[in-house]
């Protein structure tokens, strides 16, 4: 068995040699105006050992010293890898061992960061940092603030000539992520000495998300589908970058009660993935998404151009579903659109209308996701239900399930299908007759 795995070993090393025999790392120490002499030298210190062990991996290493804020005036190589180390964090000493396994396929390593901590004079992982990423859809839901400006490693291909210093940027990082093969490790590559402006690289990211159509497309139901992917809901999207369908169960139980070509209304559309589904899998005649959010409804027309759906109606986007007619203003969060609070104000821009003066046609299937405001909505729509009997697909809230009850009884309907949650029910109820 020894001389199996030493066999082994020795193979596996003159694979490596064979591959990277020709390659080259250049390791470059960037240091601040403000940092001290004994950090700087300490820092370096680590690099140098990190550098040594590298010497393993790569034909040449060769370690370069550059002020931060003249990075703009350094020359960086074409070909071959570079290792960028950012002020303020320190090479963790298994840096080489961690990044060799993504040497071969990929343009740009990142991993995860170490912090000490006070109470133990220990080392934590950065919350966030420790997971695995290849995907640039996913990256917005795995905390890219985190890891996503430390330091990593670049092919000199990827780097704009002339411009080294795009390599401080989150922006071109994240377009790194978007032509090239990039990948994140769950192990730490750093041991961080600050702290990083984790609510203004946030920002800087989330702001390139809702600037850059990022999609991702998979096969659900037989069916391709497309969905930016920009948090405007993170619960969904996130789903849906894992190639999943939020209440893929329930939609699923929706197909074998509704026949193609019906006419569906989505009351409190979001994002739009069930009208999507309506749409495309359930081959509806007509979808009609009912949404006041503008941000919602700017993002429903993005994802049913995305999945080539001529069958949708966006004629109600902007109006708000209640009892009575009123209207109503969005209180925006500072986190997502899904966290906006629809607020009645009078003096608001939102039009609030009952389904039953919105509705003209005959509907087959009416969905309804308002957040806790179902049984205005239901109030609304008595017409409906005495003359077009439709189906309903409804989340409704806990506390208001009794009352909810009595209005599905006083119109003879019953509960054909129940999907129970911690907060709420999603509840598919059908006429008796």
């Amino acid at each position: 068995m020894e001389k199996w795995v030493k066999n082994v070993s020795d193979y596996t090393e003159q694979m490596v040699e064979a591959r990277l025999d020709n390659s080259a790392l250049l390791m470059v120490f960037l240091m601040s105006s403000s940092e001290d002499e004994m950090s700087t030298a300490f820092r370096k210190e680590r690099l140098l050992k990190v550098a040594d062990q590298a010497k393993d991996h790569f034909s040449t290493v060769e370690i370069l010293t550059a002020n931060i804020e003249n990075l703009d005036r350094v020359t960086l190589p074409t070909s071959g890898w570079i290792f960028l180390l950012k002020p303020g964090e320190i090479p963790h000493p298994n840096l080489i061992q961690v990044a060799a396994v993504a040497f071969d396929g990929y343009d740009a390593i990142w991993g995860g960061a170490l912090v000490q901590n006070e109470k133990t004079q220990g080392f934590d992982h950065v919350d966030g940092s420790r997971f695995g990423c290849t995907e640039l859809p996913k990256i917005i839901f795995r905390n890219p603030e985190t890891w996503l400006d430390t330091s990593f490693f670049v092919k000199g291909e990827r780097v704009i000539f002339g411009q080294p210093e795009l390599l401080l940027d989150v922006t071109y990082c994240l377009d790194l992520w978007g032509i090239g093969r990039c990948i994140k490790l769950g192990n730490p590559f750093v041991i961080q000495q600050l702290i990083p402006r984790y609510d203004e690289l946030r920002d800087k990211i989330l702001y390139y998300f809702r600037q850059n159509s990022i999609v991702k497309r998979f096969n659900f139901d037989n069916e391709d589908l497309a969905f930016r992917i920009a948090y405007w809901n993170p619960y969904i999207e996130s789903m849906l970058v894992s190639g999943h369908v939020f209440e893929d169960t329930q939609l699923l139980a929706l197909k074998k009660i509704i026949s193609p070509g019906a006419t569906v209304v989505d009351v409190g559309a979001n994002i739009g993935q069930h009208t999507i589904f309506f749409a495309k899998n359930l081959k509806a005649k007509k979808v009609i998404p009912i949404e006041p959010n503008p941000s919602f409804a700017e993002i429903i027309r993005e994802n049913v151009a995305l999945n080539d759906v001529v069958n949708v109606d966006f004629s109600l986007l902007g109006y708000g579903v209640g009892e009575k007619e009123g209207k109503c203003r969005i209180v925006e969060s500072d986190i997502s659109p899904q966290d906006d609070v629809v607020e009645y104000d009078q003096l608001g821009e939102i039009p609030i209308s009952p389904l039953d003066r919105l509705i003209k046609e005959d509907v087959h299937l009416i969905k309804i996701d308002v957040d806790e405001s179902e049984l205005e909505v239901l109030r609304g729509m008595e017409k409906i239900l005495e003359t077009m009997r439709p189906t309903l697909a409804i989340e409704v809230v806990h506390q208001n399930l009794s009352i909810f009850l009595r209005i599905m009884e006083s119109f003879d309907y019953r509960i054909d299908h129940l999907f129970s949650n911690p907060q709420y029910s999603d509840i598919v109820a059908v006429p008796r007759k």
